[in-house]
């Protein structure tokens, strides 16, 4: 028995001194890691400090400065129980979108990716991640079939569907450029498409011809197919050499894919004249998802975001990182009828616990929330796209417990963020606080920064940098400034650490020898009980240049225009005033959920024809 004791005892102090051996070389190895770290950062801050001003070339039209993972994230008092921050894929392991689809659909094939619904067919469809893998890299296979190679540029006209989802990560997985042809053109015209085309030296144009009848029709002039394998030229799209429709192919190896290799073409909404064709890599999508959509470790749970895969705000890679189940509206169906009720539904029956929402459908979606009684809030609710007034908050928290603000770019992503959780606490114009990483100064019109309070051009300098605009030097370098500054074109003021934007600098406004932004006469018509948004337009006249048109969303039919005009000239006597009232039931819309007042204007002139 004594010996038995001994032995135990032995046995005891040598498994001690192993457990002190164990941690003290653990504890080794976390200083040389912790060490090696800093001697990087410290290395990167050198290399940083030493390297000259950003310059640009014909590969990669704009510098790639090293981004630290992960951004902070603005904290907010309201956290889901369900968030568990140290869930998403390690970076070292994801550090693009084809390794994260990969990832998920290795640790977790049936997880949903994203959910189709279809408003006219009442039913939905499921792509998870093992779907999105495996269709993604047969079609891969296919484009390499056909001879894409890496770097080169698809157009992708498809709307969101099944389709479009494999189609764009099938170019991404053969380390192509996807390029959004989805633009905001009138009618059938394809002017938009072809210049598009042109200026991203785009190599294939993928179409859904039976979506896009009209504008095939017309499009199919300037195409010469050659044979029936796709082969194409065109002598207004000189670098086309391929046209293609969906099909599908055993799958086969594919190169690899790096963080910096540029993977999306997104368009703006070509408020500048023209649709500016906006260069990204891997490496920024990937570390916006980080940032924008919450992480949960539910597989039921979804995120509500219906804005077009092509757009900056809803890319198809937002997603993909945290393996988050997105919903989406299969365009394929068509449009509701009611677009809205369609809205909640989503909600509901997906376990939708956050949402993306433009400011026109947050109203209608809040009056359903509020009418049925089973109703549960979400946790969070993005308010993106036309300036944010009051209402739209209010109903946003009548949606979600939280409503972010946040001014969001085609060209820099997610810059500022603003968690409101109380109507009282919103000011118009706000779109919240720089995120960690991001800086924002005012200047003047020749370039010097102007104090807290005072109105100037926003300017924003952010590690996720876009690379540039596609095959266009001279532009990229000109919305730049020598220190690394963006030029947004907003016209804005700081106040502390917020940042206000009363408009686009192209908004203006010229009446004979005024000219002014219309966003304090949007905001005195929106204070007219009733009135849902107000969009100010300026209408051609021969002798003053541009008449002012007011167009107007309200939730009270019986509300006239002569009450509105009434209101706002007993209550607000600055001048100008606008001569013109208008009603209309909804706005049209650009790409990124925003008013197209470009095309407001024109429906407003042909109506006061």
């Amino acid at each position: 028995m004594e010996g038995d004791g001994q032995n135990k005892d032995l046995v005891s102090e040598e498994l001690a001194n192993q457990e002190n051996l164990e941690t003290e070389k653990q504890t080794e190895e976390q200083t040389e890691e912790q060490t090696k770290e800093q001697t990087e950062e410290e290395t990167e801050e050198q290399k940083e400090q030493s390297s000259p001003s950003p310059s640009v070339s014909e590969d990669l039209p704009i510098f790639e400065p090293p981004f630290p993972f992960p951004p902070k994230v603005v904290t907010t008092p309201f956290v889901p129980p369900e968030w568990d921050p140290s869930m998403p894929p390690p970076k070292e392991k994801c550090g693009t979108l084809t390794a994260v689809i990969r990832y998920w659909a290795t640790q977790d094939p049936n997880r949903p990716a994203i959910v189709f619904r279809s408003p006219s067919l009442k039913g939905r469809t499921m792509l998870s991640f093992s779907d999105l893998y495996q269709y993604s890299r047969r079609y891969a296979k296919v484009l390499k079939d056909h001879g894409i190679r890496r770097g080169e540029a698809v157009v992708v006209m498809v709307p969101n569907s099944p389709e479009r989802a494999i189609v764009d990560c099938g170019i991404m997985f053969l380390c192509g450029i996807v390029v959004n042809g989805v633009c905001e053109m009138p009618g059938d015209e394809v002017s938009d498409l072809v210049s598009v085309m042109q200026r991203s030296r785009a190599v294939a144009l993928l179409m859904d011809i039976d979506y896009y009848k009209g504008r095939w029709t017309k499009l199919k002039t300037y195409i010469q197919l050659l044979d029936y394998n796709g082969q194409a030229t065109s002598c207004q799209m000189p670098h086309l050499r391929l046209f293609l429709r969906i099909r599908r192919r055993r799958p086969i190896g594919t190169p690899e894919p790096q963080p910096q290799d540029p993977c999306a073409i997104i368009t703006t909404t070509g408020a500048a004249g023209h649709h500016r064709l906006v260069l990204h890599s891997h490496r920024n999508i990937v570390a916006f998802s980080r940032v924008m959509v919450p992480r949960t470790t539910s597989t039921t749970q979804g995120f509500f975001l219906n804005s077009p895969f092509g757009s900056a705000i809803g890319h198809i890679g937002l997603s993909l990182y945290t393996g988050m189940k997105r919903v989406v509206m299969d365009a394929r169906a068509g449009t509701p009828m009611d677009m809205a009720e369609f809205v909640c539904l989503a909600l509901w029956e997906e376990q939708c616990t956050s949402a993306v929402i433009p400011p026109y459908l947050i109203l209608q979606v809040a009056k359903k929330f509020v009418q049925t009684e089973t109703a549960q809030k979400i946790m969070f609710i993005g308010v993106t796209g036309e300036k944010v007034n009051l209402p739209t908050i209010e109903a946003a928290l009548n949606i979600g417990h939280v409503a972010v603000v946040s001014l969001v770019t085609a060209e820099l992503f997610l810059t500022t963020l603003w968690m409101v959780t109380k109507a009282k606490e919103f000011r118009d114009c706000c779109v919240g606080a720089p995120i960690p990483s991001v800086q924002v100064r005012i200047v003047n019109d020749i370039g010097v920064p102007v104090p807290n309070g005072i109105k100037g051009n926003v300017e924003i300098r952010t590690p996720l940098i876009f690379r540039g605009y596609a095959h266009d030097l001279e532009a990229t370098d000109a919305c730049f400034t020598k220190d690394g500054y963006f030029k947004t074109n907003d016209l804005g003021w700081l106040m502390g650490d917020m940042l206000f934007v009363e408009g686009r600098r192209h908004d203006i406004i010229t009446r004979g020898s005024l000219s002014f932004y219309p966003a304090w006469l949007e905001a005195a018509i929106e204070k007219c009980p009733g009135v849902v948004q107000a969009i100010v337009v300026g209408i051609p006249h021969e002798k003053l240049h541009q008449e002012i048109c007011a167009c107007v969303l309200t939730s009270n039919k019986d509300l006239t225009m002569t009450t509105i005009r009434e209101f706002v000239e007993n209550n607000f006597f600055k001048s100008p005033r606008p001569r013109f009232y208008l009603h209309f039931d909804k706005f049209p819309e650009n790409q990124s959920d925003k008013a197209n007042r470009d095309e407001l204007a024109l429906i407003a002139m042909r109506r006061l024809q």
